[in-house]
């Protein structure tokens, strides 16, 4: 690049690029955005325009490629959602008017976590989009988060013991952005690549400085104008204090403003909530699908009826963070219920959110200064709304409902204020004029009155010539390369008189200027000047107004959010027969579900089921603490598993249940082991990952802990995996804690362990056989299974009927060679010592049988008494019956 010559134009460029590395810069070049060199090469595919240059077919051509300036949004947008900045470089000057080059700077930097700007959005679902900093000090690791687009900062403090709780809040973020410092560059970026989900998240790495305690400390002083930085709950904090400090940090330069809209941060160094680990996260599909990475078929689609962004995305923080404390619980309970007894109320406020704008997001673009006037009319809409909300809940008695009608406020002078200000039909551009009303000033009145006269006047003009020329087709027109000027036609140009000045000619015709039309122009544009400067004054203050009552404004949002989540728990409850959980006060941790089904399932986002089957569950530390549930392939005892899961963060959400009863022991972490994948990148098979996880598990479990297990095992060979899964069983029933266990398992040899253990409990899902085939009947009842009946699965997928006969034959066999009854008792403890050959598991019936008449034989025979012959006949005996084994 050095060595090509550069242009005055194509420096200016590589300096400003310089002042902004690992941006995409677009540079203002008239009516276009113009990328240069590498930046070309990097855009140009993405946003499928023609990638060309300057000096073409020379050895100095500089690559190039650009986009129309009115289309800025829409290719800013597929930049920013394949995780590239991009550098916004305006022209500051009249190209007509600069003395050499013209001034150029860049006025904003857009990335995927900040651009709200961008009419097309980055998340037009309105869903929450993060930004994260990670931060290490001594032993705790920090993360804060911050979504720009609806001010929620927060951040949480991990011990270094505790990696796995940063890994699952880090998932549960899904952040579009990640800051890190340089120094824990790689080992940050090494927890990130754990998730795929992740992976097209844009990582910034910042200078160590940007996240030091000190300096950071006195950043939050002054961003919330406060003394001490107990008040924030971050004394003695560093490593939180850090990963704040540099979110601001880092916004402010992105921003280049002081970010108004950020008036509150909440932090947590405890687990305050149900802990779900970020391979239980993704394995319950809470918020998105397994399989498609979407919210397609996950649990926050199937009970979400809220009518508002804002609805949603505090039903998804609900439903990622359920609570521990009942007594926290109850009050959303409360409100559900009351809503639910009340249809009319219920239905009359969901009608009204829906005519409402996202406040949150809406404040949010009006504290940061780039709010358009169709947004504080959607303010307005809003705010309006208001009064009937307070008077659909007025009459309404439990805690919540009285707090939100108290916290709604319809802020009638900021309401007046936009009314009076803001033009029923404003222009969509502040340059274009017509966004103040008429009325609301005076000087803007005069102007406008002087503009609209001005323009009689041009038509007035325009008569006067067409009669002095009788030019029929003269007209006096405007455009802003030319301002104000008179068209002939071509077939008239012989009576055009001598004091017209020719300005252009056309195709069919000309066009002229003459000294009054140019005076009466310089009258009318000054005045038209003045009015786009003033409306722009105007439109300023109005705008500083409503920043006044940020947190006003913050305030109805959170209101209306959980007005619109509590009224749609109670609609979700109704329609779908969801019942209140109750959570009595029991030592065992008793868990009772009564006829429970699995929300996702009967939402009708599964395609092709017909009916649900509820099933009932009670599990407790002193008498049911481990099931082992056995059953067919399809019977449905994954669905079993991952329902119970969710019928437990439901409750403890605070919502109501797929349930006709149920009964919480509360639950401080759900653990599960659910379904196979490996980690290549990690040169981590699927079976090594599988009893990571289980280790994790096993160390980490509490008396209040749920886990799900499902096929333990199954990674590695039959007797391997049977031997793991006998043994994680007896530690489970072992442990002091008692962890409340379902074990689903296709090893039916477990099911003797609820001869040997008093607290494992058999269960199973039944099935039907009707001559050659099998009805699944997705019901659980007590007691064991021994048949999966995977050939009769294999069948129904159409593997071929050969395949199938010839695996009947083969199962038969090994049926036969099975768990026997000498391999029982062995695994059960009861058999202290194995015969040599016996100890490759599992004999033949037929030396199972030898083995007992041998013991039979000795046990019998006194040795005491035994004569010299007959001492030789047993040895005899004991010599032809070890022919068996040759």
């Amino acid at each position: 690049m050095d060595e090509i010559p550069l242009t005055p134009m194509l420096k200016q460029y590589l300096d400003i690029k310089k002042e902004y590395p690992g941006t995409i810069l677009f540079f203002r070049m008239g009516d276009f955005y113009e990328m240069f060199f590498d930046d070309a090469r990097t855009a140009a595919p993405i946003l499928e325009v023609v990638l060309t240059s300057r000096n073409k077919n020379k050895e100095d051509a500089v690559p190039l490629c650009g986009i129309p300036y009115h289309a800025m949004d829409n290719y800013a947008a597929k930049l920013l959602r394949r995780g590239y900045k991009v550098a916004v470089c305006e022209q500051m000057e009249d190209p007509a008017l600069a003395k050499g080059i013209v001034r150029r700077e860049v006025t904003r930097i857009l990335t995927p976590a900040t651009a709200l700007e961008l009419e097309v959005g980055i998340d037009p679902a309105g869903g929450n989009t993060f930004l994260v900093s990670l931060n290490r000090s001594g032993e705790e690791t920090a993360l804060a988060s911050i979504d720009l687009g609806t001010s929620d900062f927060a951040v949480r403090s991990f011990p270094e013991q505790r990696r796995d709780a940063l890994a699952a809040e880090l998932y549960r973020r899904g952040p579009k952005e990640i800051i890190v410092p340089r120094s824990e560059e790689t080992e940050f970026c090494k927890l990130i690549g754990l998730f795929p989900e992740l992976s097209g998240a844009l990582v910034t790495v910042l200078e160590d400085e940007d996240f030091h305690p000190t300096g950071g400390e006195q950043l939050l002083k002054d961003h919330f104008h406060i003394d001490h930085i107990e008040g924030l709950g971050l004394a003695g904090q560093p490593a939180a204090v850090g990963a704040a400090a540099s979110l601001l940090t880092y916004l402010r330069s992105v921003r280049k403003s002081a970010l108004p809209n950020i008036v509150s941060l909440r932090f947590s160094s405890d687990e305050d909530h149900l802990v779900l680990d970020a391979v239980s996260f993704r394995n319950l599909e809470i918020v998105t699908n397994l399989r498609t990475g979407t919210g397609r078929g996950s649990l926050l689609e199937a009970v979400d009826l809220t009518v508002t962004p804002m609805g949603t995305r505090l039903l998804r923080n609900w439903l990622s963070y359920p609570l521990l404390d009942p007594a926290r619980i109850e009050p959303r309970l409360d409100a559900i219920e009351e809503f639910l007894g009340n249809l009319i109320a219920r239905t009359e406020i969901r009608k009204t959110l829906k005519t409402t704008a996202d406040l949150a997001r809406l404040t949010s673009r009006i504290s940061l200064g780039i709010a358009q006037p169709r947004h504080l009319l959607q303010l307005s809409a809003t705010l309006q709304r208001i009064p009937d909300l307070r008077r659909q809940i007025d009459h309404l008695q439990t805690a919540l409902c009285r707090g939100m009608h108290d916290q709604l406020d319809p802020l009638d002078s900021l309401l007046d204020l936009i009314d009076r200000a803001i033009g029923a039909d404003p222009a969509p551009d502040l340059s274009e004029g017509g966004v103040i009303r008429d009325g609301y000033n005076t000087e803007l009145d005069d102007l406008r009155a002087i503009s609209r006269h001005a323009k009689e006047i041009i038509a007035a003009l325009e008569k006067t010539e067409r009669e002095k020329t009788a030019i029929s087709s003269l007209k006096v027109k405007y455009n802003k390369v030319f301002g104000y000027f008179i068209e002939v036609t071509h077939t008239h140009l012989k009576l055009v008189p001598p004091h017209y000045i020719r300005k252009q000619t056309l195709v069919n015709a000309e066009r002229f200027i003459t000294d009054e039309l140019k005076e009466l122009e310089d009258k009318i544009l000054r005045a038209q000047e003045r009015i786009i400067a003033l409306e722009k004054s105007l439109y300023g203050e109005v705008i500083s107004a409503i920043q006044g009552q940020t947190a006003a404004l913050a305030q109805n949002a959170e209101a209306m959010a959980r007005l619109d989540l509590l009224t749609a728990g109670a609609e979700l409850a109704q329609k779908r027969n969801y019942c209140r959980p109750r959570f009595p006060a029991r030592k065992n941790g008793e868990i009772r579900i009564e006829e429970g089904r699995h929300p996702i399932l009967e939402s009708g986002s599964v395609q092709g089921l017909q009916r649900f089957i509820p099933n009932d569950l009670t599990i407790s530390g002193d008498r049911d603490q481990i099931l082992i549930i056995t059953g067919p392939n399809m019977g449905g005892k994954s669905t079993y598993l991952r329902q119970t899961a969710l019928i437990v963060i439901l409750a403890q959400a605070g919502c109501f249940v797929p349930a006709s009863r149920a009964e919480i022991g509360p639950v401080d972490r759900i653990f599960t082991r659910i379904g196979a994948a490996d980690s290549l990148i990690e040169g981590k098979s699927t079976f090594l990952v599988e009893m990571i996880e289980t280790a994790i598990i096993l160390n980490n479990a509490t008396s209040r802990s749920l886990i799900l297990l499902d096929e333990i095992g199954r990674g590695t060979s039959t007797y391997d995996g049977l031997s793991i899964a006998w043994a994680v069983i007896e530690y489970l029933h072992t442990l002091p804690a008692r962890p409340r266990t379902l074990f689903a398992t296709h090893y039916h040899e477990l099911t003797e362990l609820a001869e040997i253990l008093e607290r494992v409990k058999n269960y199973h899902i039944s099935v039907k056989e009707w001559q050659e085939s099998v009805i699944f009947l997705h019901k659980i009842v007590a007691g064991a299974s021994d048949q999966s009946f995977g050939i009769h699965v294999a069948k129904i997928a159409g593997i071929p009927l050969t395949v199938i006969e010839r695996a009947k034959e083969i199962l038969l066999n090994l049926e036969k060679k099975e768990l026997n009854r000498l391999v029982k008792e062995r695994i059960a403890g009861r058999i202290e010592t194995v015969p040599a050959k016996q100890k490759q598991l599992f004999p033949e019936d037929q030396e199972l049988q030898v083995w007992d008449e041998i013991r039979n034989k000795l046990v019998a025979t006194d040795i005491s008494s035994l004569t010299p012959l007959e001492a030789l006949n047993i040895l005899h005996y004991l010599k032809v019956k070890s022919e068996t084994f040759k």
